[in-house]
């Protein structure tokens, strides 16, 4: 890949020029140092230059992303049946059970990032129970339905799961579903839930991928953040929580940096969450 698609290019072109000298003619620990420092500038650029034609995958973020473990480590999980779920070649399914698998991913980049799964379920198309979510702190839920249908070929029923696994370990695109979300403080939920108790759902391979920072996105999230405060019933929120969220609100967001943004909406945000969590 030609790094060529972005801007400040000279920070990575002079860790390039150094690597390249020192892995010819540098001692093994100048070497080793040079290679570290190359590999960030490049992380570093490509993080500086993502958009959605650019995206950096931010998968490594995610514990048990792949869920090729063939267990819900690192992940929260309720389900209305305990048996559940089950997995096959490190593909999950619940089988009528209503349910919730949900992660918090830490340490992201402030910005724009698409979360996707693989995602089948026995009412394919007509699916309005089984979806893939995503929130920022303090942020409404995004949800993407699943649409792709399960197979079943053959009625030994201990052999389903394997199928539809076969299918979707072989072509990871596959009925992967996403949803675009924006993080105010460095981290994000994410998860996947099921609302009826009568479905059959096969999930796989979380992704989360970087899609960069606008000059407008920190504007527009303060916009959101403040309308989702607005629709909250302050009669049901005590007194001092009431008062730290005024305060949290109490920026003029047209007179201060980026960064203060930054902090002011990471801040908002999380009072936010508070308030929802603590309602009389």
């Amino acid at each position: 890949e030609t790094l060529t698609y972005g801007t400040d290019a000279g920070t990575l072109q002079k860790a390039l020029t150094e690597a390249e000298t020192l892995l010819s003619e540098g001692e093994a620990t100048e070497r080793m140092s040079a290679y570290h420092a190359l590999k960030d500038a490049i992380k570093q650029y490509r993080i500086a230059n993502a958009s959605e034609t650019y995206p950096v995958d931010m998968t490594e973020k995610v514990k048990n992303a792949s869920l090729d473990m063939c267990n819900t480590t690192h992940w929260m999980v309720t389900s209305s049946d305990a048996g559940y779920p089950m997995f096959n070649m490190g593909v999950a399914e619940f089988y009528h059970s209503t349910f919730d698998l949900s992660q918090v991913v830490n340490n992201l980049p402030v910005g724009n990032y698409r979360v996707s799964m693989q995602a089948r379920s026995n009412m394919a198309e007509t699916n309005k129970g089984f979806y893939l979510y995503a929130k920022q702190t303090g942020g409404a839920t995004i949800k993407e339905f699943a649409t792709d249908a399960t197979i079943q070929e053959g009625t030994d029923l201990t052999l389903h799961l394997g199928q539809n696994a076969d299918q979707m370990n072989a072509d990871l695109n596959g009925g992967r579903i996403s949803v675009n979300v924006f993080s105010t403080d460095g981290k994000l939920t994410i998860g996947a839930a099921c609302e009826q108790a009568d479905m059959w759902c096969v999930l796989n391979d979380f992704r989360i991928e970087f899609l960069g920072f606008g000059e407008n996105d920190l504007l527009k999230n303060w916009s959101e953040v403040v309308e989702q405060v607005g629709e909250l019933d302050r009669d049901s929120l005590p007194q001092a929580v009431e008062q730290i969220l005024d305060n949290a609100l109490n920026v003029d967001v047209q007179n201060i940096s980026a960064d203060s943004l930054s902090k002011a909406l990471a801040n908002v945000s999380a009072v936010a969450e508070q308030a929802n969590s603590v309602k009389m």
